[in-house]
């Protein structure tokens, strides 16, 4: 159970990091008619071989992909156990960073694995570098019913990069 909640989680890391990437569908014009807000969404497939575990939680590295599999770049970070005992996976710090051809981007928050299991977890998109040096936003992470692979919806304000 406590490694397909990793993979879960792995899955959410990386859509997050595709997402914030700028897999973006909409335009310039349709981001200023939302209020600025630019909307697109992924999907990406956890692969349990990058994850290491330990007592205070686990490390993330996956190459993260478009919708229809193309390679957009690299990403990953540490995910805090917060429970003090360390077979108790229940909530989660993680704080990521997503290296794309036009900058990176990071993205930090917790998880409540009930919450997140229920497609309930909200992220925030904390800032980057290039093209992705001012954004800011929130990502919302809806798992598979079988947790192979995690719907994420961005929604990002100063977003330069198009992809």
């Amino acid at each position: 159970m406590r490694t397909r909640i990793v993979t879960v989680l792995t899955v959410v890391c990386l859509l997050l990091g595709v997402m914030a990437a700028g897999v973006m569908a909409t335009t310039d014009e349709a981001a200023r008619a939302n209020g600025g807000v630019t909307r697109f969404e992924v999907i990406v497939v956890a692969n349990p071989e990058t994850e290491a575990y330990y007592e205070w939680g686990w490390t993330l590295y996956e190459e993260i992909r478009t919708t229809d599999g193309e390679h957009l770049g690299l990403g990953g970070g540490p995910c805090f156990n917060l429970s003090p005992d360390s077979e108790i996976l229940e909530d989660a710090v993680c704080d990521l960073g997503m290296r794309f051809p036009d900058g990176t981007i990071t993205v930090n928050g917790a998880i409540n694995l009930t919450e997140w299991a229920a497609g309930e977890t909200v992220m925030a998109v904390t800032g980057g570098t290039g093209k992705f040096a001012h954004v800011s936003g929130e990502v919302a992470i809806i798992p598979a019913e079988d947790f192979t692979y995690s719907r994420v919806i961005f929604y990002l304000r100063n977003a330069k990069a198009r992809y």
